[in-house]
């Protein structure tokens, strides 16, 4: 799929270097193609499409680092923590930098009851399709 292609490439330039690998399999999940898609059904440029989709990609990211912590191994731990928080400020970064002022501040309560619902027990794959919904409300609103 070209978007998410173009999206992963974008990606790639606000990543340290060395970091890139944190990108290797995101392509093969199926809500990251539908949300793909999704932006695909909306008369937006592709400059808004990619940032819009770089969002999706690394909040997923970011929740599958925190989310991998081990607490039994304090590296491990550490590490983990850093790698998400690494992504989530290259989130943050990346929508600045991309003028995106509107779609970060409409996400910033479904962040923090985002991160409330995964200290409760719910799924990540939940809280991605949740995100998913969240983009479509912001679009609609956006591209009425």
């Amino acid at each position: 799929m070209k978007l998410l292609d173009e999206t992963i490439d974008m990606l790639r330039q606000y990543l340290d270097a060395g970091a890139s690998g944190v990108l290797e399999t995101v392509a093969e999940d199926d809500l990251l193609r539908e949300v793909a898609g999704l932006l695909q059904s909306y008369e937006l440029d592709e400059y808004r499409s990619l940032t819009i989709l770089g969002c999706y990609v690394l909040i997923g990211l970011a929740m599958s680092k925190h989310l991998e912590l081990v607490l039994n191994d304090n590296g491990a731990l550490t590490r983990g923590i850093l790698d998400g928080d690494y992504l989530l400020g290259l989130y943050y970064r990346m929508m600045a930098a991309r003028r995106e002022w509107r779609l970060m501040a409409h996400l910033a309560p479904f962040q923090k009851r985002m991160q409330s619902d995964l200290l409760q027990g719910r799924q990540q794959r939940a809280v991605m399709a949740e995100l998913r919904d969240e983009l479509q409300r912001y679009l609609d609103r956006q591209c009425a």
